[in-house]
């Protein structure tokens, strides 16, 4: 009777819980988006070039930053072309929430509008779109983006009433999907957000005007999956603001004259005090937007400017709460053997990136296929790998890396329009740029540095390491090669001849037995496992052999440590690591972080006539907000403009400009 009782109320409890638990439902895409601006908001990126034109093969400097941030995160770089299937990339770690490096223009690309593209993993972006050309092009066409005509803004037509804002959309073409969503954000969240039923290109929404209280909001319409048909920077007031006031000591100058500028903070109250702004100064050109940050303004009482998206609205739509953030720095992929494209499967591979200072231990799959998170690099830089099997070293692998591309979540189409007028003046100009380049300017070689600095990891150097054995061939008689030197010398090491190859294997001490593994090699500091070229170095390149076969001993070599170490030591410390047979991995890393260029005054014998006369990305203000710097004027007559870009606490990126002229000294 109790049991019947127990089963009775044990089921009543159930359907109790089933009567009063509340269904869960998947969030919206506005609701996911509002709740990664309200969690992100901190890590949203702010994208700023040297300059908005530039001819083909020319270097785009560039500062990334996350504002305020001041952790390292990675952010990765796509550079977008026209007829371009496959972008160029790279990546950038932000030290302190900034970095500054570069990216170099192809020098087959065609003339057209470019853009160059900063996305983190959890979903921020920042882009720029850039106007490049070449001086070579027969046929005189400019190959326009969508995103670069908001002039006539064609999608979108926005009226300010008295009690709302009337928005009225058109789309040229139908949609991939049948639904979609109209969306407005401030920096922080979903102020506004209505679906919409692509089966009309047309629409029409409403919004009342105490919904939007900040200076600036984004106007999105997207499709349900997150791709962004267009995306609109909505300025409610008459005009925006900036943050600073640039005062200059004159207006008009001479040619090669000192140039002195003053920012002084316009709002007492929320003066950017201690911050970094970027300041660039270029020549104005007659019907080239000087900036893609906005456009013309719809009317008087506010501004409307198409801008590219600042986040990517697919991944964060696709994203889960459980699932964790992806990391851009993964080596992915699979290793095989050189000669039958065998997948090296189920075998221990030991990993070395020098430059990072990191060892990894992984175990492939079946398919020979591994993943490893590394430490951020700069550089391309070789990685040596050995990979175990049953027992057995495994020689001539290589590794395919997989094939990554990052998918851009808006639309980007180009259209083909004849050079105007005044982009056939700015590629004559670009052309005798050129030509006094090629008269004045001395080219230098870059200097690469030896690939040996590349494999040498700073942890492994001579002087941190402690051997337990250390042998000054110096003092003994000459030796012939370093198999005489093992067998006749350290006792420690054992010469093995297998039906695969020669192997060594190392003693350790204190076990008193030889080491499963088969032991890492240090050449100068240069990891191998190419044990066969080591045996036949010439004794008389080398001066020291130090032995680490105790577990104190082999302390820094961490993971590597499994089969004991044999350094060797030549004696200028110079081996070139050209004679090694080790399976390499090739990898890029993160592109250099550089300080920005210097703009210094010309030598009185270079005419100098770039178009970019200064340019600072970190410029930093003082306690009360405000900034001083100075330069010089080239030898360029005509209006130049200085533009200062700097971001709000709230992440709004705001630009303050002053123009001045220079004229022909009388």
């Amino acid at each position: 009777m109790f049991q019947i009782y127990k089963n009775y109320l044990f089921t009543s409890l159930i359907w109790l819980g089933l009567l009063i638990a509340k269904p869960t439902t998947a969030q919206t895409l506005p609701e996911k988006l509002n709740t990664f601006l309200k969690e992100r908001t901190s890590e949203r990126l702010v994208l700023i070039t040297d300059k908005p034109y530039y001819q083909v093969g020319d270097t785009v400097y560039f500062r990334v930053s996350s504002n305020p941030n001041t952790s390292e995160n990675l952010v990765e770089m796509q550079l977008l072309a026209p007829d371009t299937p496959n972008p160029k990339s790279t990546k950038v770690l932000l030290k302190d929430g900034l970095s500054i490096s570069y990216i170099i223009l192809p020098t087959n690309g065609t003339s057209g509008d470019y853009v160059l593209r900063a996305f983190s993993p959890v979903g921020w972006e920042a882009s720029q779109l850039i106007r490049v050309y070449t001086t070579t092009q027969a046929d005189g066409v400019y190959k326009t983006s969508n995103w670069a005509k908001s002039g006539s803004n064609e999608n979108l037509k926005v009226v300010k009433n008295q009690n709302n804002w009337e928005i009225n959309w058109q789309l040229s073409g139908k949609p991939n999907e049948s639904k979609g969503w109209f969306l407005i954000t401030d920096f922080n969240q979903v102020i506004f957000s209505q679906e919409i039923d692509f089966s009309d290109l047309t629409g029409k929404i409403t919004v009342p005007t105490a919904a939007i209280t900040t200076n600036q909001v984004q106007l999105v319409l997207a499709q349900s999956s997150g791709e962004i048909l267009f995306n609109y920077s909505l300025y409610p007031n008459e005009s925006v603001k900036s943050l600073y006031q640039v005062q200059l000591n004159k207006n008009t100058f001479n040619l090669r004259e000192e140039v002195k500028v003053s920012l002084v903070a316009e709002n007492s109250s929320a003066k950017p005090a201690n911050s970094l702004v970027s300041v660039r100064v270029l020549e104005q050109l007659d019907s080239i937007p000087f900036s893609f940050s906005g456009n013309h303004p719809v009317t008087e009482s506010f501004n409307l400017y198409q801008s590219l998206p600042t986040y990517n609205l697919k991944k964060i739509v696709a994203a889960s709460s459980s699932a964790p953030e992806e990391y851009i720095f993964n080596l992915k992929g699979k290793i095989v053997s050189v000669t039958d494209k065998r997948p090296i499967g189920h075998s221990l591979i030991h990993l070395i990136v020098p430059t990072s200072n990191q060892l990894e231990v992984v175990y492939s799959d079946k398919d020979g296929r591994i993943q490893v998170e590394l430490d951020p690099f700069e550089g391309i830089k070789p990685l040596v790998f050995r990979a175990i099997q049953e027992g057995i070293e495994l020689r001539n692998l290589e590794f395919i890396p997989d094939s990554a591309q990052s998918v851009v979540p808006w639309t980007q189409t180009y259209t083909a329009e004849a050079y105007t007028l005044a982009q056939q003046e700015l590629i004559t100009k670009f052309k005798i740029l050129n030509r006094i380049n090629q008269a004045f300017t001395l080219e230098s070689e870059a200097k690469v540095a030896r690939r040996s600095n590349d494999l040498k990891p700073s942890q492994l150097e001579e002087s941190k390491l402690k051997p337990t054995t250390s042998y000054d061939l110096q003092a003994y008689e000459k030796f012939s090669n370093v198999t005489e030197i093992f067998r006749e010398l350290i006792p420690a090491i054992e010469i093995v001849k297998r039906k695969d190859g020669v192997h060594a294997r190392l003693y350790a001490r204190l076990l008193k037995r030889f080491y499963t593994n088969y032991p890492l090699f240090l050449v100068d500091g240069i990891p191998s496992y190419d044990v066969e070229t080591i045996l036949n170095l010439p004794a008389s390149q080398l001066v020291k052999i130090d032995v680490f076969n105790t577990s104190t001993a082999l302390a820094p070599f961490d993971v590597l440590s499994t089969g004991g170490v044999v350094a060797l030591y030549t004696k200028d410390r110079n081996f070139n690591p050209a004679a090694l047979h080790d399976n390499n991995i090739t990898v890029t890393g993160t592109a250099p972080s550089i300080v920005a260029p210097q703009f210094n005054r010309p030598e009185p014998t270079t005419p100098d006539f770039r178009p970019l006369v200064y340019w600072n990305p970190v410029l930093k203000t003082n306690a009360n907000g405000s900034a001083n710097f100075l330069f010089s004027t080239n030898d360029q007559i005509g209006k130049f403009v200085i533009e200062i870009t700097t971001t709000s606490n709230n992440g709004e990126v705001k630009t303050a400009t002053s123009p001045y002229t220079v004229e022909a000294q009388k």
